[in-house]
């Protein structure tokens, strides 16, 4: 993908990433940093539960997600703040005619 297409993409808004019953999320910067997966995501914006000052480093990300399984559990047992494009992707689900 170009460039300038990507950037565009990047300012679509809300109306514009939802199709019928296609909506698309993704993620974005939160705290200066633009995560690359789900965990990434997650650690980045629960700095304070990890003990983490600045964004996640590959070897923090490799060192906290070393086991996928606790990971996950701990993701029940805490309370994280969600990432931003999960909270949206979450309320569109929510209000969605698809679901009703």
């Amino acid at each position: 993908m170009e460039k300038d297409n990507l950037e565009l993409f990047l300012t679509l808004s809300d109306e514009e990433k939802t199709i019928e019953n296609i909506h698309l999320e993704y993620q974005t910067e939160e705290q200066g940093y633009c995560a690359r997966t789900l965990e990434d995501a997650l650690i980045n914006t629960n700095r304070s539960i990890y003990g983490l000052t600045t964004f996640p480093t590959e070897d923090d990300i490799e060192n906290l997600v070393s086991k996928k399984t606790d990971f996950t559990l701990e993701l029940l047992q805490k309370n994280y703040i969600m990432p931003s494009y999960m909270v949206k992707g979450l309320c569109w689900l929510n209000f969605a005619t698809i679901c009703n």
